[in-house]
């Protein structure tokens, strides 16, 4: 076994030359389908009258459980 060093035979490289680099366009974003305002608040409306009138009939006695 060897202790003496190993020599070590370096290149000189020169420092690398500084550059700009452009940054690229940021990715456009796709444009949001425009909320229909009638399905937001027209099909929860439908659903809630349609309960509602269902037990308004069992609670009025036009219809009933029994056969």
């Amino acid at each position: 076994m060897s202790k003496r060093a190993f020599a070590i035979n370096r290149l000189k490289i020169e420092p690398p030359k500084p550059v700009r680099v452009a940054p690229s366009a940021p990715i456009a974003l796709p444009e949001r389908e425009p909320r229909n305002i009638w399905v937001m608040i027209g099909v929860p409306a439908l659903i809630v009258a349609l309960i509602g009138t269902v037990v308004m009939l069992y609670v009025s006695g036009v219809r009933s459980l029994t056969t």
